[in-house]
């Protein structure tokens, strides 16, 4: 499962080489890569409309967990006939994972092994600047986005995507603003970062 504002995307863009979803289907592994509600992939709904509707935004990352990731299991096991799978998450993936085992034991026993990358639980000790502006800020954003009915953060569109080309593509003068937004959110690590790879980020995410 992804990470917060990204998408099953992740473990693929990157190539055959270096895409850990492309690398276990090469080993054998019967990979499956989910989706929770509201990202580019997950955005339909029997009588919602993301675009209009804000009650199909009314969700949290309890419900990932407690709804979301059982329903994925469960179909996958169901597909497979298998009794058990392997659980790989990211970031907020970890964190759906952990609520899952949390509030709903029964699929402990469903979950051969859970591998957490960048596991979350709490966010108490973040050093982010931008998350700390949001949390200070949070009944104020919350009224202006109520009153320009903004229900999705980080939508993708064609001026996102513009920005994108403009501020991260390969050779442009811009370039290393992108990265400076990234660690601003997420932490330094630059070594880590291959910038080549900002770009189609961009066009498969929301951001």
């Amino acid at each position: 499962m992804h990470g917060f504002l990204m998408s099953s995307m992740d473990w693929v863009y990157l190539g055959p080489d270096k895409s850990l979803g492309l690398l276990l289907a090469d080993a054998g592994y019967d990979v499956w890569m989910g989706n929770v509600r509201g990202t580019t992939w997950s955005r339909k709904h029997v009588k919602l409309d993301p675009d209009k509707d804000k009650e199909f935004w009314e969700f949290s990352f309890h419900e990932h967990g407690y709804y979301d990731i059982p329903a994925c299991i469960d179909y996958i096991l169901n597909m497979t006939n298998q009794s058990q799978l392997y659980y790989i998450g990211h970031s907020q993936g970890t964190t759906e994972l952990f609520v899952l085992t949390s509030m709903r034991p029964e699929y402990n026993n469903k979950i051969k092994h859970g591998i957490a990358l960048a596991p979350v639980a709490y966010m108490t000790d973040a050093r982010s600047q931008v998350v700390d502006l949001v949390v200070k800020f949070e009944d104020r954003l919350k009224v202006l986005f109520n009153i320009f009915n903004v229900h999705e953060v980080l939508a993708s569109s064609r001026w996102m995507k513009a920005a994108g080309r403009l501020l991260c593509a390969d050779g442009s003068p811009f370039q290393e603003i992108c990265p400076m937004l990234l660690f601003s959110i997420c932490g330094y690590d630059y070594p880590q970062l291959n910038k080549v790879f900002i770009i189609p980020a961009i066009y498969i995410h929301p951001i």
